[in-house]
């Protein structure tokens, strides 16, 4: 029969090793916590007072330095009479700071957002500029890119994305502007170029390197300005005749093979 004393003493010592785990593990995570918000406090924080020093004297800044941008900064930056405004610092932008930075009027770099919030997206889809840089995003969601789709002005830049889901392909290709890049892509499933082939301006494929049969038909349909493939050095008899329907002038094939070029301006020729 096991002492009643031993037992109690065994649980207790349980029971202790069960605390000191659980307070091992609050520790850990105030340690982390805390020195998250010490990394946040050594990036360089972009104030109103730098962002009123900007915008009274543009050379006096070197904004690529920043790295955080107060909202209040963002309203006083939206005030900059001409020129394009670049903020390639900062990783995160708050929904406030992207719908001051929506009313700059010239073009806009945000190229360092690792992320953009659906309020944010729908914030920089009401911009009134020409061109608008996200090329630190390496993903959207199909809410990210339906607001997207709205921005009317001239050039879209995605080219940090390295996939695409069919849905946001779908979403993309409603795109109000004139010129959507999207260079970063290695990859497309055909439904995803299908719905790309209906975008109505230039559109930037460049990091394509192979292209099916299936994905060649559906831009043989393109309707757009420009169609950019250069990463494409190889096409298929099927596929050099589908791309053959486009005008030479609107396809950019720069990089393709002897061998297949000459396979395309055989059905090109066989057309004329």
């Amino acid at each position: 029969m096991s002492d009643p004393e031993d037992s109690n003493r065994e649980l207790a010592l349980r029971k202790g090793g069960e605390l000191i785990r659980r307070m091992d593990r609050r520790v850990e995570l105030a340690n982390r916590v805390v020195g998250e918000i010490r990394a946040k406090q050594d990036l360089k924080r972009l104030t109103l007072e730098v962002a009123q020093r900007f915008v009274d004297e543009p050379d006096s800044v070197d904004l690529t330095e920043y790295e955080l941008l107060d909202d209040d900064a963002a309203e006083a930056l939206s005030k900059l009479q001409g020129g394009c405004l670049y903020l390639f610092g900062p990783e995160e932008l708050r929904d406030a700071a992207a719908e001051s930075l929506s009313k700059h009027v010239v073009g806009l770099g945000l190229s360092g957002l690792k992320e953009l919030s659906d309020a944010a997206a729908e914030s920089l889809s009401r911009f009134e500029g020409m061109d608008l840089f996200l090329e630190g995003l390496t993903e959207l969601s199909e809410e990210v890119a339906e607001s997207l789709s709205d921005f009317k002005g001239h050039a879209l830049f995605l080219e940090g994305l390295t996939e695409l889901s069919e849905e946001v392909a779908e979403s993309l290709s409603n795109f109000k502007g004139c010129t959507l890049f999207l260079h970063g892509l290695t990859e497309l499933s055909d439904v995803a170029v299908e719905s790309l082939s209906s975008f109505k301006g230039t559109l930037g494929l460049n990091g394509l390197t192979e292209l099916s049969d299936a994905a060649a038909a559906s831009l043989s349909e393109f309707g757009g300005e420009d169609l950019y493939l250069y990463g494409l050095t190889e096409l298929s008899d099927s596929a050099a005749e589908s791309l053959s329907k486009l005008p030479a002038d609107k396809l950019n094939l720069n990089s393709l093979s002897e061998e297949s070029r000459a396979k395309l301006e055989k059905y090109r020729d066989a057309r004329s």
